[in-house]
């Protein structure tokens, strides 16, 4: 082929791709005025444009390129209309209900709620559309079939309802239970042998208890005898307790903490006791 052939071939073609596919070129420079799901939606569109003009296909690529505009522009952009594409017959059922499941997710707020995945989702609805009516490349309608299940999927999982928090059960509080002992004694007696069952069944029911046991003692006797006596009374305690529990610590304080206030020297039955914490 001579050079002046060549030249007239190649200006032959730029004037026939110059007839169509022009909408692309425009859609590509627009500025973008819409909401953000117009916006996604412009993109979306304006790549659909790309693709097909790539292809030779330049109907389809103005066709894109009108809705890239029109979205971008902030108008309503409604997903094509199964009446706007020739559809092969055993297709349209499922190309019907799959338009009906984008609209009713569109009703329920996609647009504002999930923008982003509800513009992926009519942009490969409507490049589904536009494969199926070709239907001469598989892999492409089933690229696009895909993408828009899985777009349409997880704006239907944005728009589920969030499901109330339910509050954590507070934990149990603290039990106390209380022996009392004889003066200048650490015998445990049958109305403390009552306590300890209770502070048991406790301590079973919570399961792995921490036990905690604190001894005391009047301020009859001197500092170091009481503080003596504590340690009895809590060891006694100690002893009965320290299979039901998980963790059982001791203490003993004498006659500091007193449970009735009293001058040095005063029997106080009160005094004279075992405290028995169990908690969690």
């Amino acid at each position: 082929m001579s050079t002046r052939a060549k030249f007239l071939v190649v200006g032959v073609a730029a004037v026939l791709a110059g007839c169509s596919g022009m909408g692309l070129q425009k859609a590509e420079m627009q500025s973008a005025s819409g909401s953000e799901f117009q916006n996604d939606l412009r993109a979306g569109y304006v790549d659909l444009s790309s693709a097909e003009f790539n292809e030779g296909d330049y109907k389809d690529s103005d066709y894109f390129a009108e809705k890239a505009i029109q979205s971008g522009s902030g108008n309503a952009v409604q997903p094509t209309m199964i009446a706007g594409r020739t559809l092969p017959g055993d297709k349209v059922d499922q190309l019907t209900s799959s338009r009906e499941r984008l609209m009713r997710a569109m009703a329920d707020g996609a647009a504002d709620k999930a923008p982003a995945d509800a513009a992926r989702a009519q942009v490969a609805f409507d490049c589904w559309m536009q494969e199926q009516e070709e239907n001469f490349q598989p892999g492409d309608i089933e690229s696009c079939k895909g993408d828009f299940f899985a777009a349409l999927g997880d704006v239907e999982k944005a728009l589920e309802p969030a499901q109330p928090k339910v509050a954590a059960a507070p934990a149990p509080e603290p039990q106390k239970f209380v022996v009392y002992f004889a003066n200048d004694s650490a015998d445990i007696d049958p109305a403390a042998q009552a306590i300890l069952a209770q502070a048991e069944a406790a301590a079973a029911k919570l399961g792995g208890a921490k036990v905690t046991i604190a001894g005391y003692a009047d301020t009859t006797g001197t500092d170091k005898h009481n503080l003596m006596l504590s340690e009895r009374r809590a060891e006694a305690i100690t002893k009965l307790l320290s299979g039901s529990a998980k963790d059982v610590e001791s203490m003993a304080f004498g006659q500091t903490n007193l449970a009735v206030p009293t001058p040095d020297g005063v029997a106080e039955a009160k005094n004279r006791r075992v405290e028995i914490t169990v908690e969690p």
